[in-house]
């Protein structure tokens, strides 16, 4: 008790100076002790109520002290800036001139670029265009070159149908993704005389021509390849090497094997066959062995008529280098397409170091395909009517006929040489017959 009088007394003989002295710590002290009474509930209705007892004055204080760092941050920030942007800009003379570099020691595999280029245009303005890319709807006269009945591929032709024992495809083209592989493509293009292996040949090329030229990203790409190719060659790209994954080969080279029998190598034949005609080139037979050094996985050869030129091989005109290609003894890298007939074939797919993958080709659908071939050839109301007469009942052409390509050009021929055949409407058998084997 007497305790407790003497703590009730202290306050009152502190003088006002000593108690102004303590009552702030006190406070301080009591209030910690009061919070650490209350429950979780009454502490945090508690904490705001004090919060916003303090919060103006210490947020004024605050904003204070803030504006006065201000200038000085940003003057940091403004430093902090400005190296920024010379550490940049000194970057960015160094790249320029590294990148300058680059180019110049580039030089090499974009001329060899800009070669391939300039072939691609020569093939496709010219053999490809003006020899290759010409049918003659006359077939028994087809070396003739000044015959009025040539016409360009695209024009006539009928889109075939390809396939092998997996796939169906609308072009040759599409066997060949050009993406880098172990083993290159080998198909070996396998039908009947006058199905159409010489036609699907000629307009893989002219598709191939026509996307080529159209289209300049492909000249781009083939211009970045070659120069990013040679930079690693030479090591100015350390490590970094990319991949090229073409949608088309860079180059095809189409003959008809009986047509290049008297060159003594491939690369004579491609500049005296192919690429001589344009007088605006001239390549040599060295730059065609260092493009095919350089890109031999992403060119294609297509050889048409290899039963044709297995009988002139017997006659002792042909070319050792084909023979070497065809079975892999030479340019083992190279795509290739191969057509022949089907009693030429099996010698060709029975040896598995050969490589070739069997495809055939579908004959023409009735009546679409036939009649879109006719009307090729006759425009207008003949071509109608030779259709009426294939279509009737007592037509003796059979339906297998039909859809032949060779023999509905004969047959159109024949439609169109012969008033007799007009008049008989196709009903007389023997009158056909012996106009299809005159024309023969």
């Amino acid at each position: 008790e007497e305790q407790a009088r003497l703590e009730l007394e202290e306050p009152a003989r502190l003088v006002p100076e000593e108690q102004a002295r303590f009552e702030p710590e006190e406070q301080a002290r009591l209030e910690l002790e009061e919070q650490a009474r209350l429950g979780p509930e009454e502490q945090a209705r508690y904490e705001p109520e004090e919060r916003s007892r303090f919060e103006p004055e210490e947020q004024a204080r605050l904003e204070l002290e803030e504006q006065a760092r201000f200038p000085e941050l940003l003057k940091q920030m403004t430093k902090a800036f400005e190296v920024t942007l010379a550490v940049l800009a000194i970057l960015a003379v160094v790249f320029s001139i590294y990148a300058a570099v680059l180019y110049l020691k580039s030089s090499p595999g974009r001329a060899m670029a800009d070669q391939i280029t300039s072939i691609q245009k020569s093939l496709c303005e010219n053999f490809y265009k003006e020899e290759l890319g010409l049918v003659n709807l006359e077939p028994w006269n087809e070396g003739n070159k000044n015959s009025e009945n040539r016409r360009y591929i695209q024009d006539v032709y009928i889109n075939q149908v390809f396939y092998n024992d997996k796939n169906r495809y609308t072009s040759l083209l599409d066997f060949f993704t050009m993406k880098p592989t172990e083993n290159p493509k080998r198909l070996l293009l396998v039908a009947e005389q006058g199905a159409g292996k010489t036609t699907a040949i000629k307009a893989m090329a002219a598709k191939w021509c026509r996307i080529i030229t159209s289209e300049p990203k492909y000249r781009y790409i083939l211009t970045f390849k070659y120069a990013i190719e040679h930079l690693y060659n030479q090591g100015w790209i350390g490590n970094f090497k990319y991949t090229f994954d073409n949608p088309l080969p860079e180059l095809i080279f189409a003959f008809e094997l009986r047509n290049i029998y008297q060159f003594k190598n491939l690369t004579e034949a491609i500049i005296g066959e192919v690429i001589n005609i344009d007088e605006n080139i001239s390549v040599k037979e060295g730059d065609i062995e260092k493009i095919f050094e350089r890109g031999m996985k992403n060119i294609l050869f297509a050889f048409d008529g290899y039963d044709e030129y297995i009988k002139l091989k017997s006659e002792g005109t042909t070319m050792t280098e084909i023979d070497s290609i065809i079975h892999r003894e030479l340019r083992k890298n190279v795509n290739l397409i191969v057509t022949t007939r089907s009693w030429r074939s099996d010698e060709l797919l029975t040896v598995r170091r050969f490589g070739f993958e069997k495809i055939s080709v579908d004959p023409f659908q009735l009546p679409k395909d036939r009649d879109a071939f006719i009307g090729h050839f006759f425009p207008g109301a003949i071509g109608r009517k030779l259709i009426n007469a294939l279509d009737n009942d007592d037509e003796i052409i059979s339906k297998k006929l039909q859809k032949e390509p060779r023999m509905l050009l004969y047959i159109c021929n024949l439609w169109k040489h012969s008033k007799e055949i007009r008049k008989s409407k196709l009903k007389n058998i023997h009158m056909f017959w012996d106009g299809i084997w005159n024309m023969m």
